[in-house]
């Protein structure tokens, strides 16, 4: 299945899919092989369709991140999946065999998915990792705000902000406007070394979005791109203290991929959560029911998504915190 033109360029994982989907697509089916999953599916009752509790269980395998392999080769065509969320062989595709290195971690799906570990982070991708975020950030912040039109004046706290797109352009909107980002010290460590950090309405917290505690001065508070590396327990953690560093009257937002209630697209985002669950202890991509359920349980009232056709594989939503 060919991707080019099928893809927003305003998310974080588009164009990186664009340009590997079949790679990753073949990583996906050696990995089912490895793991046993077409010789389960396809095996004297052909018919049969299993559940992803199922699967694991005939396995021994881990369900969460099994489930995330097959999800991605459900939106690819290679698994079916039934309402009742019953999982069978479609057709059976070997995997060519390659040694690409821009498989990276895609390459040891098996081993991930079998060992139940993550893979570990090259530091020394983060300067690269976070330039590009930024460039995406560039294009994707400046319709967040211009939908979202905050008051001029105000003040935004910008929670794993990384080097400062989605501050910039809400500084960019008002002169008297004033952002704090809040990151882990080796992000900070490199926002002090770009343009965005001589900014004089511009400043940077160390902090871990996770207990991060702040008084509530703030008429913005922005989770962009941020709660997918974390699960579900801690998202709604990081949305609650979100929320109690918010104002009252003020607004909370977040952004950041989503995936369907059935967990059957869109595509970008269901390889976006293998790729999370490939690299992070815990991170996923979230229904956004369940993102509304995170802020309506932290406090916030009239949630709702703000309209922004440009994102089709993610989604901003907004909540306020009531007035005392």
């Amino acid at each position: 299945m060919k991707t080019n033109g099928q893809l927003e360029s305003f998310d974080i994982f588009s164009d990186v899919l664009n340009d590997n989907h079949d790679l990753f697509l073949n990583a996906a089916i050696r990995a089912a092989f490895e793991l046993g999953v077409f010789r389960l599916l396809t095996s004297e009752e052909p018919c049969r369709q299993y559940t992803a509790s199922e699967v694991a269980a005939q396995l021994d395998l881990p369900e969460r991140l099994l489930t995330r392999l097959l999800d991605v080769l459900t939106v690819d065509g290679i698994l079916s999946k039934s309402e009742h969320a019953g999982y069978a062989s479609l057709r059976m595709e070997r995997p060519v065999e390659t040694s690409d290195e821009n498989a990276g971690g895609w390459d040891r799906i098996a081993e991930v998915v079998s060992s139940d570990t993550a893979l570990p982070v090259n530091p020394d991708w983060l300067a690269g990792h976070l330039s590009y975020v930024a460039l995406k950030g560039k294009r994707a912040a400046p319709l967040l705000w211009e939908t979202l039109r905050p008051t001029p004046g105000g003040r935004l706290l910008d929670i794993g902000g990384g080097l400062g797109a989605y501050s910039l352009a809400y500084l960019n909107r008002d002169p008297q406007n004033h952002a704090t980002i809040v990151d882990l010290p080796e992000v900070v460590a490199l926002l002090v070394e770009v343009e965005a950090e001589n900014h004089t309405m511009l400043d940077a917290i160390v902090g871990d979005a996770r207990d991060l505690t702040l008084s509530d001065d703030y008429d913005v508070v922005l989770l962009a791109n941020l709660l997918h590396l974390f699960g579900s327990n801690e998202c709604c953690e990081i949305v609650r203290r979100a929320t109690a560093a918010t104002a009252p009257g003020g607004t909370v937002v977040i952004h950041d991929f989503y995936v369907s209630p059935d967990r059957t697209g869109p595509l970008v985002a269901l390889y976006f959560a293998l790729n999370m669950a490939i690299y992070t202890d815990a991170g996923d991509v979230y229904p956004i029911s369940l993102m509304v359920e995170w802020m309506e349980a932290a406090g916030l009232s009239n949630v709702h998504q703000l309209p922004i056709p440009e994102l089709t594989s993610s989604a901003v939503l907004v909540g306020s915190r009531p007035r005392i």
